[in-house]
């Protein structure tokens, strides 16, 4: 058995193995989201709060993001998280609770995206 490091299992090819009490699990998604009509809201400070808003939730819920890049108009998040989530639970978190923040700190933004409504979501699974 290859030796534990914290609650990865790293195996001779590289190959990175997350575990939880209950499951073993290698799972990564890469998510991609945009604002509503694809506007160019996420520059400046908007961009980097958005980062440290991924960040802070990703923390906060056991998700691991591996890559994130935060465009003008769209954001990819590449992470990995427990099978005790579903995507969709955990693009509902990553959307919900920053599009809240943002809307609270940068009253603009949300006049911009009119309604409020944050955007589309894309989810492709990477195995």
């Amino acid at each position: 058995m290859p030796p534990a490091k914290g609650r990865l299992w790293v195996y001779n090819g590289g190959m990175v193995l997350r575990r939880t009490p209950h499951a073993v699990y290698d799972t990564l998604y890469h998510l991609v989201w945009s604002p509503k009509y694809r506007r160019d809201v996420l520059q400046g400070e908007i961009q980097q709060r958005v980062r440290e808003l991924f960040a802070d939730i990703a923390e906060q819920y056991d998700i691991t993001i591996e890559e994130m890049e935060v465009s003008p108009d769209h954001v990819h998040i590449f992470c990995s998280f427990p099978p005790r989530y579903s995507i969709a639970q955990v693009v509902t978190r990553l959307k919900s609770l920053s599009a809240r923040a943002i809307f609270r700190e940068c009253p603009r933004v949300k006049r911009r995206l009119w309604a409020g409504n944050c955007g589309k979501m894309a989810i492709l699974l990477v195995r």
